[in-house]
C-alpha cells in the first residue's frame, strides 16, 4: 500500500526535475551558463544529516499503471547501459541520449502505483541515473550550476529512498566539484558529511577517504562504490 505526503507535495520533486531535464535536452535551461553557488552544498549536507522518514519518501499514485520490481529493473538495466559506455569512452558523449532516456521514464515510472519498497528501489534507481547524469555534466561543464542541481537532485531522491550509501555517494561526488572550482572549506565538509553518512554500515565506499588530502572522487566511486568515471 503507497502512503506518504500529499500528491502535491510528492509531484513536486518529479515535476521540476522532468521539466529541467526537457530545458537540458533543448539546452534551453541557462543553469549550464550560470557558476555554482556555496549555499547549495551547505544545503544538501546539512539536509542529508536527518534521516528520511516514510512520509517524505514521494510515492505517487496518480494513475492505475502498476509499476513492480521488474520495471524498475528494466530501468536500472537501460540505465546502466548508459554507464558502461561512459566507462568506456568518457567525455559525457551519451549525454543527450541519456536525458533522453530519463526524460522518457523517470516522470512516467514515478507516477505510477507501487508498494513502499518498491517504491524506495524506484526512486534509488532514479537517483542513481541523475548522479550518472551528473558525473556526464561534470565532464562538459564541471564549473557550472547545472552540474550541481543534478548531484542535489541525486541526493534528494537518494535520501527520499532512505538510501543512505547512495546519498553519501553523491556527497562525495558534490565534494569533488566543490574541489575543483576552489572552495576548498565546502568541499572538506562534504567529504566529511559523506564518510559521517556511511559510519554506521561500516562500508567500503567511503573508508579509505581522508579530507584533509587532495583526492579525487571519481576514481574512488568507481573503483570501490561502482560509480562510473
Amino acid at each position: 500500500m503507497t502512503r506518504g505526503a500529499s500528491h502535491a507535495a510528492r509531484a513536486t520533486v518529479i515535476e521540476a526535475l522532468h521539466a529541467l531535464l526537457k530545458a537540458d535536452l533543448a539546452d534551453k535551461t541557462p543553469l549550464r551558463y550560470e557558476s555554482v553557488r556555496a549555499i547549495h552544498w551547505r544545503v544538501a549536507r546539512l539536509a542529508s544529516a536527518v534521516t528520511a522518514t516514510t512520509g517524505e519518501v514521494p510515492f505517487q499514485a496518480a494513475t492505475a499503471r502498476r509499476v513492480d520490481m521488474h520495471a524498475v529493473e528494466r530501468f536500472r538495466a537501460e540505465t546502466g547501459r548508459f554507464a558502461e559506455a561512459d566507462n568506456r569512452i568518457g567525455g559525457g558523449r551519451d549525454r543527450e541520449a541519456l536525458i533522453g532516456h530519463l526524460v522518457a521514464n523517470v516522470r512516467r515510472l514515478a507516477r505510477g502505483d507501487y508498494t513502499e519498497q518498491t517504491g524506495r528501489e524506484l526512486f534509488s534507481a532514479i537517483a542513481e541515473a541523475i548522479l550518472l547524469l551528473a558525473w556526464m555534466t561534470f565532464d562538459v561543464a564541471p564549473e557550472s550550476a547545472l552540474t550541481q542541481k543534478y548531484f542535489t537532485y541525486a541526493r534528494l531522491l537518494a535520501h527520499r529512498a532512505d538510501n543512505r550509501l547512495l546519498e553519501a555517494a553523491v556527497l562525495a561526488a558534490m565534494s569533488q566539484q566543490a574541489r575543483y572550482v576552489g572552495v576548498g572549506d565546502e568541499a572538506v565538509e562534504l567529504a566529511a558529511a559523506a564518510r559521517q553518512g556511511t559510519l554506521d554500515g561500516d562500508p567500503p565506499c567511503i573508508r579509505f577517504f581522508d579530507e584533509s588530502e587532495s583526492v579525487s572522487w571519481k576514481p574512488v566511486l568507481k573503483t570501490v562504490c561502482g560509480y562510473p568515471s
